[in-house]
């Protein structure tokens, strides 16, 4: 098992109770995004023990953040709401820059109307 995928989990689990924030957006800042598709695509093939060895990891990772902050996370918004908002407003901005580099938005994004998607989907 790649145990190392525990402390990933825990990030994406982490990121799955802040309001905005994406366990997929984490993947992707973690370059495990595409591999966790493959595993989840093959979880009805022939390779089921290779995709449960990277999943089940990621799994008890992502469950252990989960229970373990959302308690946190509420506490946070009910004892500091304004200042709760804009730290996951900072992480939701901070992580933008790094994700249109990703998607090679200088070559990818040339016509308005892509840019106009942009806007009506943020």
């Amino acid at each position: 098992m790649e145990w190392k995928n525990i402390y990933r989990g825990l990030l994406m689990g982490a990121s799955d109770v802040i309001p905005g924030v994406s366990g997929g957006t984490i993947a992707v800042l973690l370059g495990i995004y595409d591999r966790l598709i493959k595993a989840i695509n093959g979880f009805f093939s022939k390779d089921l023990k290779k995709h449960l060895m990277f999943l089940i990891p990621l799994g008890i990772g992502v469950l252990t953040a989960i229970f373990l902050l959302a308690g946190v996370i509420e506490w946070l918004f009910e004892h500091y709401p304004k200042q709760t908002q804009f730290a996951f407003l900072g992480l939701i901005i901070g992580v933008l820059p790094f994700l249109f580099q990703k998607s090679n938005a200088k070559v990818n994004f040339k016509v308005p109307p892509h840019y106009l998607f942009i806007i009506v989907g943020g």
